[in-house]
């Protein structure tokens, strides 16, 4: 280098060394804090699920007289939960399990709010935008409706806030790490806080879902289904004309004294039409429609054991009648015959005051 050109450093003063040194120790104590400040946020726990130790870590946890820890997601009790400790910001708050050694998954249970009653949903905040990983590769990533204001919604004791959320894929995805992150939350009528009662990984020898692989598998065989039974198909335009005709017919002809009985009054002619389906054709048909519907589409099925294998359930869609409000479900079942496997496609009507 030049003598005319000295480097810009040569000239500094020790005052000016210690005032840079002084300034960087600072940044470095501070950045320190920052992140004492966000681990001290993030909750991790050791807990069992299945006989196995698996580690969870989530963004925050609520602190209080009652914890509402993590171990709360694995506990099998709907009336216990995890709430999201942050309220601030809803979109972006996550929780994680990891595995001591890879594991095989299809998919994962969910179960949203905390209440005994096992209904409601609007009291906590609600994932509307759901996005799954597994370690490194992204398996889900969905808006999400809950129909979360049906509080009254019973079917058959189901506890209607667990849910299913099954990975689109062939074969199940090998993983140790399973991370949920809430990409967008509508706020609950009490709380801004995320409440989440129940998560269960659905591993790849789990035979309770039995229809979902079928659904999924690329190389479908409609031999592989004995039949479909259904009144009408679903989710074309004529299913929703057929529904009104019915709750028509049936409104201006019974005489249920109350709320209860006509509700068992509409689902009894909603499903009294039944009709089978066995041919190949129809049946490749009925296969992407319910593909749509439990595992690509926009609203996470409900469900329910019925013995060893799980039946369904979808909301159709609401409509007044008077001061009343009712909501119709479908109900998706399947069973296994000597012809194979037979799917019950079904109705479920509920009558609620109006709001």
């Amino acid at each position: 280098m030049p003598h005319d050109c000295p480097s810009p450093f040569r000239f500094r003063s020790p005052r000016a060394a210690r005032i840079i040194a002084a300034s960087l120790l600072f940044a470095a104590a501070a950045g320190a804090l920052c992140a004492a400040f966000a681990l001290a946020h993030m909750q991790v726990e050791t807990v069992m699920v299945r006989g196995a130790r698996v580690t969870v870590r989530a963004s925050s946890c609520l602190q209080g007289p009652r914890v509402f820890s993590l171990a709360n997601l694995f506990d099998n009790d709907s009336t216990t939960c995890w709430i999201e400790g942050e309220a601030d910001s809803l979109a972006g708050r996550w929780f994680d399990i990891s595995f001591q050694e890879q594991k095989r998954f299809r998919g994962i249970i969910f179960g949203l709010g905390c209440r005994a009653d096992y209904q409601s949903l609007a009291e906590f905040g609600i994932p509307t935008g759901v996005r799954v990983k597994l370690d490194e590769k992204d398996a889900v990533d969905r808006s999400v409706g809950w129909e979360w204001g049906n509080d009254g919604l019973v079917y058959s004791g189901v506890n209607m806030r667990q849910c299913v959320l099954w990975f689109d894929s062939d074969t199940a995805f090998t993983t140790a790490q399973i991370r949920v992150k809430f990409t967008s939350v509508t706020s609950g009528r009490r709380y801004l806080n995320v409440a989440v009662s129940d998560v269960e990984p659905i591993d790849a020898f789990d035979s309770r879902f039995e229809l979902l692989p079928i659904l999924v598998s690329r190389s479908f065989n409609p031999n592989d289904l004995g039949a479909v039974y259904a009144p009408v198909f679903p989710r074309a335009a004529e299913e929703q004309q057929w529904i009104a005709r019915v709750v028509d017919s049936v409104a201006k002809s019974t005489r249920a004294q109350n709320a209860g009985d006509l509700a068992s009054a509409l689902s009894a002619a909603l499903n009294a039409p039944v009709a089978a389906t066995t041919d190949n054709d129809s049946i490749l048909k009925y296969v992407a429609a319910l593909h749509t519907m439990l595992v690509s589409g926009p609203v996470l099925p409900r469900f329910v054991f019925d013995g060893r294998k799980a039946s369904y359930l979808l909301p159709v869609g609401s409509m007044r009648m008077g001061r009343m409000r009712l909501d119709v479900w479908r109900s998706i079942s399947s069973q296994r015959t000597s012809k194979g496997l037979e799917i019950t496609l079904g109705y479920a009507a509920f009558i609620s005051s109006s709001r």
